[in-house]
């Protein structure tokens, strides 16, 4: 059984079960809706997760481009849910969510990681908090840690929870150089290569499984 009420997004289904989802993209506005149509390096990634779960450790994780998924007879992208994604989970609340990295001129570069920082502490010239680093070809997790932010030097130093180790990163010119990663644009609380561009199509919505 496969429900999802088209008001709300909230879905409905039996673990184990088929189902085939459809994804209409509007690239134009509310009063004056335009399908946006797949290109071939756009990217679409879906995620099951546990409340309270971030995106890039979903325990179901699609990606979705050109060559694996179908159109339906409106033009919409569909793709489907088997029961190997569904069948070990247990019957309860979860929350499915889809982004997309949509190719556009030269903003667009696969493989590049999202650096977002949460700052904790400011003493004298120095900034600590946390760190997340995100893969966006696959929105995996790549580390996690803290970070120690040098106002003076523009210096950031990053240490890794489970290894410990410890990586250096300057800014100049509003780039943070980080070892072997290129320039990336220093915005806010977020570092983030300006070529990658992901959004949310559709943000944290119910998925219930049933028995």
């Amino acid at each position: 059984m496969f429900y999802i009420d088209r008001l709300t997004g909230e879905v409905n289904l039996n673990r184990g079960d088929n189902a085939t989802f459809t994804l209409h993209i509007n690239q134009g506005s509310n009063l004056d809706p335009l399908q946006y149509k797949l290109k071939d390096k756009d990217r679409i990634y879906f995620a099951i997760e546990e409340p309270n779960q971030p995106f890039e450790n979903a325990i179901v994780k699609k990606v979705i481009d050109l060559e694996n998924n179908l159109l339906d007879k409106n033009g919409n992208i569909t793709f489907d849910i088997t029961p190997d994604d569904t069948v070990l989970l247990m019957p309860g609340l979860y929350y499915y969510e889809i982004k997309a990295k949509l190719y556009k001129g030269n903003q667009y570069r696969n493989g590049y990681s999202i650096i977002t920082l949460e700052l904790k502490n400011k003493e004298n010239s120095i900034i600590t908090g946390t760190y997340d680093m995100v893969d966006t070809a696959c929105m995996n997790n790549l580390s996690s840690g803290e970070f120690q932010y040098s106002l003076e030097t523009k210096e950031l130093l990053f240490i890794e929870y489970d290894t410990q180790n410890q990586y250096k990163a300057t800014i100049t010119d509003n780039l943070l150089k980080f070892n072997d990663y290129p320039g990336v644009e220093f915005g806010g609380l977020t570092f983030k290569q300006e070529q990658d561009i992901v959004n949310t199509i559709i943000p944290q919505t119910k998925w219930i499984v049933e028995r």
